[in-house]
């Protein structure tokens, strides 16, 4: 089943990675997601590039930093949306598919006190699978005292009518005797995640992140949503040259 980081997402590895070098290795990840009661585990190839200005991984797609002043950055990304099920996946999921899609987001982080930061993104898709535009509004707090770098961050995200139906709803075409036509219009989804390193050498480094999602009534209504929660846990090794 494909699986969906509703996340801190940005992506389902995200913030807390080596901030530099190329890194390759291999995460694990266990998901529960909004249209099943069971968690689903993968392995997932890692691999990513970074240097001062440039971001390119497998799940985080290519993202520029085009502004970097004392307390504010800002940076323009092409990031991948993989689909959020497929056909079959659920028994009410029979007969439905969704495609992945890429996302072109700008985002701005300002760093609003010592280990404080304020974000915010806005994104929105670009290869016509569904039109959908998506705000994302956060503020990330490092926790000191774990000696290894441990960042907290909870936020919400505003998803237009457009993906929030792609994601939640029911097209008329898909309508069965079980299953009605179902348009979620636009939705705000509150979340939190934790992300954490450790180097266990200047080359190799452990990472583990999770997040959380709360699905507003409106999600809830859909005659293909199970949860009102979804949950990500990710943890791998990552080498870095």
């Amino acid at each position: 089943m494909p699986i969906q980081a509703q996340q801190s997402e940005g992506t389902a590895f995200g913030f807390g990675q080596p901030s530099s070098g190329f890194s390759i290795g291999l995460g694990a990840l266990a998901a529960k997601t909004p249209y099943d009661s069971s968690f689903s585990t993968r392995i997932i190839p890692y691999f990513r590039y970074q240097s001062q200005n440039l971001t390119i991984g497998g799940t985080e797609g290519v993202s520029y930093k085009f502004l970097s002043d004392y307390n504010l950055t800002a940076s323009i990304a092409m990031k991948p949306r993989m689909a959020p099920y497929s056909d079959g996946d659920t028994d009410l999921l029979t007969g439905m598919k969704r495609n992945s899609s890429v996302d072109l987001s700008l985002t701005g982080t300002m760093n609003i006190a010592r280990g404080t930061s304020f974000i915010i993104e806005a994104a929105t898709e670009v290869t016509g699978e569904h039109n959908g535009q998506e705000l994302d509004f956060s503020v990330r707090q490092f926790v000191p005292g774990f000696g290894t770098p441990v960042f907290l961050t909870a936020g919400v995200k505003r998803q237009n009518a457009n993906l929030a139906s792609f994601l939640y709803g029911v097209e008329a075409s898909e309508e069965l005797a079980t299953r009605r036509t179902y348009s979620t219009g636009a939705v705000l989804l509150p979340y939190i995640s934790a992300n954490t390193i450790y180097g266990l050498s200047d080359s190799i480094s452990l990472f583990g992140n999770t997040g959380l999602t709360i699905y507003p009534k409106k999600v809830l209504n859909s005659p293909i949503i199970n949860e009102r929660t979804s949950l990500n846990l990710i943890g791998g090794l990552a080498f870095t040259f």
